[in-house]
């Protein structure tokens, strides 16, 4: 997305301005710090625009929903594991 707006500068500007922060003990400030470095130093250097049609968003209810049911399907199935 970064590559193909109009206001480029700007937005690689606030990304190199910005903070990383702890979330919920899920992400934790290394880890976006990395990334940010990596987005601003690494990843999109000398790169064409990707095609992103076909990517997907996974959101927090959509990632606690996936752990849920494989514990779910765990518990149900933990005898069979174990034999």
């Amino acid at each position: 997305m970064a590559l193909r707006v109009e206001n480029k500068k700007i937005y690689w500007m606030n990304l190199e301005n910005s903070k990383g922060l702890n979330l919920e003990n899920i992400i934790f400030v290394k880890e976006i710090e990395q990334q940010k470095d990596d987005i601003l130093h690494f990843l999109y250097n000398n790169k064409k625009h990707q095609d992103i049609s076909l990517n997907k968003i996974v959101t927090y209810e959509s990632n606690m929903d996936f752990i849920n049911n494989a514990t779910d399907f765990v518990v149900a199935n933990i005898d069979r594991f174990m034999n």
